[in-house]
């Protein structure tokens, strides 16, 4: 899996482009999560369940079939 993250014109909307060969389940889960803006995310620190606010998030990267969030402090999986 590979993420682009690129700045933006000022004024013009955010956007979030997803290229796949297969829209899983889970992906649109995730997407619909961004677009709502009032869900949460469940990911793992230490093999401990953490809910965190998407909006916490400062990008995602893929490893070995692992996903991790990033936020200011800590690294999710």
């Amino acid at each position: 899996m590979k993420i682009t993250i690129l700045d933006k014109d000022s004024g013009s909307e955010d956007e979030i482009i997803v290229k796949c060969s297969n829209l899983s389940p889970d992906i649109i889960r995730l997407l619909n999560s961004f677009k709502g803006g009032k869900d949460k995310l469940a990911v793992f620190k230490e093999a401990q369940i953490v809910v965190i606010e998407p909006k916490e998030i400062f990008y995602f990267e893929s490893v070995d079939n692992n996903v991790f969030a990033y936020t200011k402090e800590n690294v999710y999986e």
